[in-house]
């Protein structure tokens, strides 16, 4: 049995739901003070409490202290894939770290595990086991969509076969990520043009990619890399398809950019001829780092 309790007071009837209400705001009123202390503690510890939770998904704090100023620290990775009844490891257990600044090359046979260990520090494919600290941030704990952030304002990619959009032209192929982050067109102009002058491209920024010969195509891609000032530029045999006088071209550039602008880059290629460009070279085997070389 429910007992209806109701009020009359000026032909207006109190309900039992009316006279909480009334009580709570008059508990306000005459406690004010002392009600929104505990309300503004509650809420700060509440935000605290969020705050931190994000932070531990973002930020890990298992870092060693020597570490701290690596742009990049990778620990014990490991990445296998599930290729029917077998499993296949490409990594067994990688860890090193790259201050910010250097020039690393990723060098060994096919198959060694260059490109798989690139492609796991650019977030392009899952880690099985281990961790990938970029600037502190741990790639082994983000969502897609921190991922995806982390791609397109922190790294910078050069890719073997270009990834041009044919029907656009080499300033709109620099200048559509600047698009997608909404930057102003004046600025993008400007950044554009700057990084053309740069890159002996000030000439060709109106043609089309099949107008352009395979060096020049790479410097627009290399040119789209910079375009958003990335904290590391990631390159997957950028000279692969290129003569040995565009490599030799493209490799200076290169050089260039990790000399005079300090960018941090890594790079990937099995051409023992390149290590003199590089600072530091390490050599990968069976899915492993068996060697580094100080240059």
């Amino acid at each position: 049995m429910f007992l209806i309790v109701s009020l009359k007071f000026q032909n207006f009837y109190w309900t039992p739901f009316y006279l909480y209400n009334f009580i709570f705001f008059y508990l306000i009123i005459k406690f004010k003070k002392e009600f929104f202390i505990i309300f503004i503690v509650k809420l700060h510890k509440k935000k605290k409490k969020i705050q931190s939770k994000k932070l531990s998904i973002i930020k890990s704090n298992n870092l060693d202290n020597e570490n701290n100023s690596a742009i990049l620290v990778v620990k014990d990775l490991v990445k296998t894939y599930q290729m029917g009844e077998f499993e296949i490891h490409a990594l067994n257990g990688v860890s090193f770290s790259v201050n910010s600044g250097e020039f690393i090359g990723l060098m060994g046979t096919s198959g060694s595990g260059k490109t798989t260990l690139l492609n796991l520090i650019g977030g392009l494919d899952s880690i099985t086991r281990g961790a990938i600290f970029l600037e502190g941030v741990n790639l082994a704990d983000m969502t897609d969509k921190q991922l995806t952030t982390i791609r397109r304002e922190r790294m910078g990619f050069i890719f073997q076969f270009f990834n041009l959009i044919p029907v656009l032209s080499a300033f709109e192929n620099v200048e559509l990520p600047l698009k997608v982050l909404k930057i102003p067109k004046k600025e993008r102009k400007e950044r554009i043009l700057k990084l053309f002058q740069e890159l002996g491209l000030a000439d060709r920024i109106h043609n089309k990619p099949n107008q352009l010969s395979g060096g020049q195509q790479q410097r627009v891609a290399i040119a789209r890399a910079l375009a958003l000032d990335p904290a590391i530029i990631l390159a997957d045999e950028p000279t692969g398809n290129l003569d040995s006088k565009t490599t030799e071209t493209i490799m200076k550039s290169l050089v260039e950019l990790n000399r005079d602008y300090k960018k941090t880059i890594i790079m990937v290629t099995h051409e023992i001829v390149l290590k003199k460009f590089f600072t530091r070279i390490l050599h990968m085997d069976d899915g492993k780092i068996i060697r580094e070389e100080k240059l």
